[in-house]
């Protein structure tokens, strides 16, 4: 069913699919609402090797950029992770929710804490919502479920892989 949601998706959203660069054109994106945070979600061919999404600050909300073919393989975890940058930034100022180096646990790319706590906020949404994008703000009837909140994302309350 997952694979079809995204398929589904893949073919609504092919107007807004280009080549994502360094300054993105953000009347070109799907827009969304996360615990009051308006995000904007792109998608193309992201002009950095090996990046699969970024999150970034922008004058209308959160800026997340994700390279499709990344997306069709990891669907809500990917989304879930850079969404949780954008609770980061705008619900908890930057803090990272208290994260030193704990998200080592799913991996040292992930000891940085901004990445520790992105993960660690994408591992508790697909824990509680699974595979769901609707509550990630996309327009699919795929299921509800409410996003764990940022401020419950602590270091003391993660799980490894």
């Amino acid at each position: 069913m997952r694979e079809a949601l995204l398929r589904s998706f893949f073919v609504l959203s092919m107007s807004l699919i280009t080549t994502v660069h360094a300054v993105p054109d953000t009347t070109q994106a799907l827009q969304a609402n996360v615990h009051g945070v308006p995000i904007l979600y792109q998608f193309g061919r992201l002009d950095t090797d090996n990046l699969k999404g970024n999150a970034s600050m922008s004058s209308a909300g959160c800026l997340v950029r994700l390279d499709i073919t990344s997306f069709v393989r990891e669907g809500s975890r990917l989304l879930a992770h850079e969404v949780g940058h954008c609770l980061d930034m705008y619900l908890l100022g930057g803090s990272h929710g208290g994260f030193r180096d704990e998200g080592r646990v799913y991996g040292d790319y992930f000891a940085a804490p901004a990445e520790g706590f992105a993960e660690a906020w994408a591992e508790a949404y697909v824990r509680k919502c699974g595979d769901l994008l609707a509550p990630l703000g996309f327009p699919v009837a795929d299921g509800t479920c409410e996003p764990p909140l940022a401020s419950d994302v602590t270091p003391t309350r993660i799980a490894g892989p």
